[in-house]
């Protein structure tokens, strides 16, 4: 009897937790389908949020400063003279020599990097770096904002970074 006793005790305790687990395994599921509208609809919203954050946020750093480097050196890669020409301000021979190094630069093969830029009112000044292998070329670009737009300025830029002289440049 006591065989018995023990045996019907130990398939008493597997059934008991068979049943607990499966009760848990209910309790869970039904937790996550009556909740699951709930987290599906949080997560949907975090990343719609996140993603509308990110491209407002991506939107204004193309209409600033840096925006207008990357369009202007687009423009250079690119061939379109038009757009170099609306995203610098300055002297034609200036913006020319500008637009030549970084051609020079571009189709050697050399990436380029906005590194920092920059701001007081209606000025910045921006480190651009171009890099070929082990080569780095380093050089500042001016940019001034003039009606609610940015430009690269060509004449301070050229004076700066490539040496452009002066008495061709109207200051």
């Amino acid at each position: 009897m006591g065989l018995d006793y023990a045996g019907r005790n130990a398939s008493l305790s597997a059934h008991y937790l068979y049943t607990l687990i499966q009760k848990r395994k209910a309790a869970v599921s039904s937790f996550f389908m009556s909740n699951g509208g709930n987290v599906l609809v949080g997560v949907a919203t975090s990343l719609l949020l996140s993603a509308l954050a990110l491209g407002v946020f991506s939107m204004k750093q193309m209409d600033g400063p840096e925006g207008r480097l990357h369009m202007f050196f687009r423009a250079v890669r690119h061939g379109n003279e038009e757009q170099a020409l609306k995203a610098a301000s300055g002297d034609k021979r200036a913006i020319a020599l500008l637009a030549n190094e970084v051609l020079r630069l571009l189709q050697s093969g050399a990436r380029y990097d906005v590194i920092e830029v920059k701001r007081e009112n209606n000025e910045a000044i921006a480190l651009v770096e171009f890099r070929l292998g082990r080569f780095i070329e380093r050089s500042v670009w001016f940019l001034r904002r003039s009606e609610g737009e940015w430009k690269v300025d060509a004449n301070r830029t050229a004076l700066a970074s490539y040496g452009y002289p002066r008495r061709y440049l109207p200051l």
